[in-house]
């Protein structure tokens, strides 16, 4: 449920003489693309050593390649390119967000809340932290600051299928499996194909009674994603 955030980052920010080029073009739109994350740290690795950028394109394309390092599973790296993406653009709230899942996703919590907090403040209508800092405390077990920030992250961005999942993940760590189920189906309305709100409905249902839906969607869920089961258990969902 750590979701690195991709959007928003192709600034075209020129004041006088600021640049851009291909190779930064490239390392920003190949992650739509879903390209190999290796392809496009080439890219973002050529126009940062190109000396054709400064400033925020500068700043943007070190966060780009945060998020393909991420996406690579090198978080140490990760959070270096978003360090270096703040010092060159301090008011970078979605760098602070995504330094702050790098952290998580390493078991850093206190950094990792320290960067949510930040973001929060800098930019109180940007909805992923909100929605990230949910996560944590839902994983931290503090449901009820949890569900305060899920709601606040779907009342600023109400179709987006990853902060009802992250609500529906509040609700089921919290112990309620019918709110959790709700949410689970507002998101797979959006988007069908997540393997994370399939798991925890199914998870959901099994706790409700509900064997053969919960049966279903484990199912579905793990055909989606073999790695569904050991990734819901470092977030302490298990099927009963």
């Amino acid at each position: 449920m750590w979701r690195i955030v991709s959007i928003l980052i192709l600034l075209f920010a020129n004041p006088a003489g600021a640049k851009w080029n291909n190779d930064a073009e490239q390392c920003f739109r190949l992650i739509a693309k879903g390209v190999d994350p290796d392809v496009r740290i080439g890219y973002c690795d050529r126009a940062i050593k190109s000396g054709e950028l400064s400033g925020v394109n500068l700043g943007v394309t070190y966060y780009n390649r945060g998020i393909a390092y991420s996406d690579k599973g090198n978080l140490d790296q990760a959070i270096a390119d978003y360090d270096e993406a703040i010092r060159l653009d301090p008011t970078d709230v979605l760098a602070f967000v995504n330094r702050g899942i790098s952290y998580g996703m390493k078991g850093d919590y206190e950094h990792a809340m320290a960067d949510f907090n930040a973001a929060i403040k800098m930019k109180p209508d940007e909805p992923n932290g909100y929605d990230n800092r949910c996560f944590l405390l839902a994983l931290e077990g503090e449901t009820a600051r949890a569900l305060q920030d899920c709601d606040r992250a779907i009342a600023l961005a109400p179709n987006v299928p990853g902060h009802l999942e992250s609500r529906g993940f509040a609700y089921l760590r919290g112990g309620d499996a019918e709110h959790a189920i709700q949410d689970y189906n507002a998101a797979l309305r959006l988007d069908g194909k997540r393997s994370e709100s399939l798991y925890g409905r199914g998870v959901a249902y099994l706790r409700t009674g509900k064997r053969s839906e919960g049966e279903r969607d484990l199912a579905a869920a793990r055909a989606l994603d073999q790695k569904v089961d050991e990734r819901m258990k470092k977030y302490g969902i298990t099927p009963p």
